[in-house]
Formats: C-alpha cells, sequence, structure tokens
C-alpha cells in the first residue's frame, strides 16, 4: 500500500508531492518527495499519485492500494477522461500506468491518516530536489511513521 500527498504553497504556489510505499504489516518500504515547480494543489495531488505509482511499479510491486486525501482527485482518475480537462494528460497518463500488468486500487483516506505523505509533499514543495527517493526516513518523519506504527492519529495544520 502506499499514501500520497501534494503540497502547494499558497494558490499556484511553490508545490510538491510525496509517497510511501509500505508492506501490508504497516512497515516502510521506501518513500520519495519532490519540488513540481509553481503549481496548484489539483496538479500536486495528481503527480504524487503518479510518482507514487512509479516508484511502486520501478520496485516491483504487484498490487498497490494507493491511499490519497483528496476526493477530487480520485474521482478524475476513476471516471472517464474529460479531454478539455486542464489535466487531462496527466490523468491519461496515470490510467495508462493502472493498467500495467498489476492491480491498483485508490481510495480516499482522512487527512489526519495521511500525515507522512503530507510531511513528504511539504518537504518537497521547500526543497529544489525534482525527485529524492528515501531509502531510511528523514529524521523528523520518524515520529510520524512510529504514531502510524501505532494507529495514533496526527492532527495537520
Amino acid at each position: 500500500m502506499f499514501n500520497v500527498d501534494g503540497s502547494s504553497l499558497g494558490d499556484s504556489g511553490r508545490a510538491g508531492a510525496g509517497g510511501l510505499i509500505r508492506r501490508g504489516d504497516g512497515s516502510r518500504v521506501i518513500g520519495f518527495s519532490c519540488f513540481l515547480g509553481i503549481a496548484n494543489s489539483t496538479y500536486a495531488e495528481l503527480m504524487a499519485v503518479y510518482y507514487g505509482l512509479n516508484l511502486a511499479k520501478n520496485n516491483g510491486c504487484s498490487y498497490i492500494h494507493c491511499y490519497s486525501d483528496s476526493k477530487a482527485v480520485i474521482e478524475l482518475i476513476s471516471k472517464p477522461i474529460d479531454k478539455s480537462h486542464y489535466y487531462a494528460s496527466a490523468i491519461a497518463n496515470i490510467k495508462e500506468l493502472m493498467i500495467l500488468d498489476w492491480e491498483v486500487n485508490l481510495s480516499h483516506t482522512l487527512r489526519e491518516g495521511n500525515a507522512t505523505a503530507d510531511f513528504l509533499a511539504k518537504l518537497g514543495s521547500n526543497n529544489e530536489n525534482k525527485m529524492k527517493i528515501w531509502n531510511s526516513p528523514p529524521e523528523d518523519l520518524k515520529s510520524l511513521l512510529l504514531s502510524d506504527s501505532t494507529r495514533v492519529l496526527h492532527s495537520r495544520f
């Protein structure tokens, strides 16, 4: 399973995406954060799903359950593509990844249950790294991972 999130610092501000792939028992496998440039939150959320799926596929996942706190983005991906939508090509790229030889499910999660992905997305917004793969978590993320493993929810600000 993996959690993804997008971050935009202001409406069409510095944007980032992040996510964390885990095993079924909740243990962390790999994470990512990336800077997307200047964009809005919809684009950031879509890119989080796209980069998360790419990372999962490139790491040999054959089944993935993607959790996002953006109902709007899940709906955009789940419905037929509106070719006039501003992000139609990004949505099409996600759909192409989803029909490869693996099983992908998308679900909504509450913001409070997505704290680790939110942390990584904001890290991406605040850095210049186009893509950073985290094989071990950044120090500031460790307390959130511990809370996740004990099923303690974090409030997001």
